[in-house]
């Protein structure tokens, strides 16, 4: 009786164990698929003459992001931390990231008060939030700085 126990906590474990091994994977995947939409070094190094990046994730995933992009004679730069860590965070970071890319293909002269206030709308309107004391304040703190190097 003691064995057969034993054998059925070994395949408890085993299945467990196989579990948590599917969802480490999962998030190593969603890790490379965060990194992918931060900016590439090479693309740093054509913009600025001398930066450093500190991005150091306290999960997996992360809800911190950088964002640089450029158009015209304009750059702009943000850092971005969004509520919460790991995979809610991580899955705001990618929001605010694509948030960003949407209103920088259409603004030709970028204002970072207007980028912020637009971005604000995406996130409200992304998570269905409408300004009541009783909804999630999940959210987006943002640094975001536009340069036109020639001024």
């Amino acid at each position: 009786m003691v064995y057969r126990n034993h054998n059925n906590l070994d395949l408890v474990n085993l299945v467990q164990n196989q579990k948590i091994e599917d969802h480490l994977a999962s998030l190593q995947y969603a890790r490379m698929i965060q990194k992918a939409l931060l900016p590439e070094p090479e693309i740093m190094k054509g913009l600025f003459k001398d930066y450093f990046v500190l991005f150091l994730p306290r999960d997996i995933v992360s809800g911190d992001f950088y964002y640089v992009f450029s158009r015209n004679q304009y750059i702009c730069v943000a850092a971005g931390d969004c509520t919460g860590h790991g995979v809610p965070g991580a899955l705001l970071s990618i929001l605010g990231i694509s948030f960003l890319n949407d209103i920088l293909q259409l603004k030709s002269d970028p204002k970072a008060n207007r980028i912020l206030n637009l971005m604000r709308e995406k996130v409200m309107k992304a998570l269905h939030q409408t300004g009541e004391k009783a909804e999630t304040k999940d959210s987006i703190d943002i640094g975001l700085c536009i340069v036109d190097p020639a001024n």
